[in-house]
């Protein structure tokens, strides 16, 4: 009998543009709150972010992949990035808005393409999200979700950081269930000017 998995050849891995350490502390005593106030285990433990790409390639590869997004990120200029006021994803989720931001949707699309091009990443293997935010708590039960919409999205909240660099995490693929194992790996690349 085989039991050779097709996806145990892939790494999963997830470009971001993390936000400075202050930024980053701030933003961490709201998660504390929420997770301690609500018992968001996820808001306790997860780092503040603004997610770009998700994506597998095969395992061996990373090298070429680091080359191309040093390469890319050399050449990028970077930019401000502005949070204004909490919203929700229906039933599970607690986030802060991104505004709209034209450089932040320009670097998203211009790593999709080197993906694509320069690493040989298959685009079904490519995934984003609709919407930049930086999520507070996510896989809220709806006792939860009711509590923390009812009281954060009545919240004002601004604020903005510089976006100075793009980070590279890594797990192992797992198809049945992508959060079973935490990300690792860090690879920092810094925007060049």
């Amino acid at each position: 009998m085989n039991t050779y998995n097709y996806y145990e050849q892939f790494w999963e891995y997830l470009l971001l543009v993390p936000p400075p350490e202050d930024f980053k502390r701030s933003i961490g005593k709201i998660k504390k709150e929420v997770g301690v106030k609500y018992g968001s285990t996820h808001a306790l433990h997860s780092a503040a972010n603004i997610n770009l790409i998700r994506f597998l390639l095969i395992k061996g590869y990373e090298r070429n992949l680091l080359t191309q997004i040093f390469a890319f990120c050399i050449n990028r200029i970077s930019f401000e990035i502005r949070l204004n006021n909490f919203d929700v994803f229906p039933r599970h989720t607690l986030y802060v808005n991104v505004t709209e931001n034209e450089r932040l949707k320009k670097l998203q699309s211009g790593l999709i393409q080197m993906l694509k091009m320069s690493a040989s990443v298959n685009e079904k293997n490519i995934k984003t999200n609709k919407k930049f935010h930086m999520t507070i708590a996510r896989s809220l039960n709806p006792e939860q979700f009711e509590s923390v919409s009812y009281e954060y999205t009545k919240k004002s909240y601004n604020s903005s950081f510089p976006a100075k660099n793009v980070v590279l995490l890594k797990r192992p693929y797992n198809e049945y269930n992508s959060n079973s194992c935490m990300w690792s790996g860090s690879h920092n690349f810094v925007m060049g000017y």
